[in-house]
């Protein structure tokens, strides 16, 4: 194959966040994808009931929580290590000490707006001819999310308008004022996939204020006292599938989540 002309075209970036430090795969390790890179899906946790007599099984895999689950995404990426760089031995040290058994998040630089986040290892460094590679394994979290929360500010250099909604104003320092509840009605494309327990930022209130999750699939009603300042509560879960979410009283909410999808 001999030098590999290569422009950083799909490249990845790695970012460990407790320790502010990121790495891009070419600007930093000079590696070069062997194939565009792309995660594997996950695998559904499934739980089926065997029952002598009965054709088939019975299917229990959702009834916990009326959606389907998922194992991690597990799979590896490989690289060409680039010729002319470093000593080979400098690269592999420098790749060991930054990847191996640390949980990080990565971005694709083909899909800036989501990110995955697990742990990754150096599985095997090949010495070849004329180029070595170098694979790297990674068991991420079953869902990618959004680099931006709800409430975030949206970066215009790299909105997809095409693919992307504006959400801001649907879900920052929104005013109510209502007596009875008022149901906030959500595009499933802004919750996702994945189930998540959104924040509910409250300020100016003037008169008590509720809210109330309604699941028709799962059967179940919550409400909930909101108080000026954070609230967040375990049993409030915003999934795209069949619920209705509704608040009431007067006052200021932002309601602030990471949108997560396969």
């Amino acid at each position: 194959m001999g030098d590999i002309i290569y422009d950083g075209k799909h490249s990845i970036v790695f970012e460990k966040e407790l320790l502010d430090e990121k790495k891009d795969t070419y600007k930093d390790f000079h590696l070069a994808p062997t194939s565009r890179p792309v995660i594997n899906p996950p695998k559904q946790k499934t739980n089926y009931i065997d029952v002598p007599g009965m054709n088939g099984h019975i299917d229990v895999s959702e009834i916990l929580t009326g959606y389907p689950v998922f194992e991690n995404r597990t799979g590896s990426l490989s690289f060409y290590v680039m010729n002319g760089f470093e000593d080979w031995y400098t690269i592999y040290n420098k790749i060991l000490e930054f990847f191996h058994g640390r949980t990080m998040t990565f971005r694709l630089t083909d899909e800036p707006d989501y990110f995955y986040k697990g742990r990754m290892s150096v599985n095997k460094w090949e010495s070849k001819k004329e180029n070595s590679e170098i694979t790297l394994d990674y068991s991420v979290e079953p869902y990618k999310w959004a680099v931006l929360e709800t409430t975030d500010d949206w970066l215009w250099d790299t909105f997809d308008f095409e693919e992307g909604i504006i959400g801001t104003d649907l879900f920052r320092e929104v005013k109510f004022n209502n007596t009875t509840y008022k149901e906030i009605e959500i595009d499933p494309w802004f919750i996702g996939s994945a189930p998540v327990c959104p924040v509910f930022e409250v300020s100016n209130i003037t008169s008590a204020m509720s809210c109330k999750i309604v699941n028709s699939v799962m059967n179940y009603t919550f409400e909930h006292e909101l108080i000026n300042g954070t609230n967040q509560f375990p049993d409030v879960i915003f999934h795209r599938d069949d619920f209705k979410f509704y608040i009431k009283g007067t006052g200021t909410v932002s309601i602030k989540f990471r949108k997560g999808i396969l």
